[in-house]
């Protein structure tokens, strides 16, 4: 069966000894509601920690018809369905090594290159995401609805490790450590970038 939304969040509810949800409506009851509010900013931010290579995507950006105020000559829309700032940008589709001199200003690329392709982190629906991710996303929303959905600090611990790790691990341990190892064996060298979703709950500070 494929995965949605909605089954995630009730794979997740039932871990914690609830009732699973048919939809995020209130007439489901509270639970529905947590869900509905936590689980969005949630996966986004889980996408967005990681350059997940299921997610990954390289495409030639648009660029706008009017050059932007400043120092740079052009100005390259960001596409609709990247996540978190780019993971590297080239000025030509044969280059290997990124470019360093851009900016990023809200969902537009600044630079001075006439071309601009942008590698990315994409959203996906939950029916394409391998099984670790699913796995790893319900355990994840398990530690962020524990306390609420069963009223037990211990709980909210114990469920916090099993997805993050031990504080000593930096928040990429646990049920994500594992997932990034087994993502990261179809690819070389990956890394571990900042969003606003993960600054918050670790401490740093943010982009946004």
């Amino acid at each position: 069966m494929a995965e949605t939304d909605i089954s995630i969040c009730s794979r997740a509810l039932v871990t914690l000894g609830a009732e699973p949800i048919s939809s995020f409506l209130a007439s489901e009851g509270d639970t529905a509601v947590i869900c509905a509010n936590i689980y969005p900013g949630l996966k986004a931010g889980i996408m967005a920690r990681y350059q997940w290579r299921f997610l990954m995507k390289k495409k030639e950006l648009t660029r706008d018809s009017q050059a932007p105020v400043g120092e740079w000559n052009y100005s390259y829309i960001i596409p609709g369905d990247a996540i978190g700032l780019p993971n590297a940008v080239f000025s030509s589709t044969s280059q290997r090594v990124p470019e360093g001199q851009f900016e990023v200003f809200g969902r537009r690329v600044f630079c001075n290159f006439e071309t601009l392709i942008m590698d990315y982190t994409a959203d996906a629906q939950e029916d394409t995401w391998p099984p670790f991710f699913a796995d790893l996303m319900v355990k994840c929303l398990c530690a962020e609805i524990a306390f609420a959905v069963t009223d037990q600090q211990n709980v909210l611990e114990t469920w916090s490790i099993k997805a993050y790790g031990l504080p000593s691990e930096g928040g990429v341990g646990g049920a994500l450590g594992d997932a990034m190892a087994l993502d990261g064996q179809s690819n070389g060298t990956t890394g571990i970038v900042s969003d606003a979703f993960t600054n918050a709950r670790f401490g740093g500070e943010g982009w946004f």
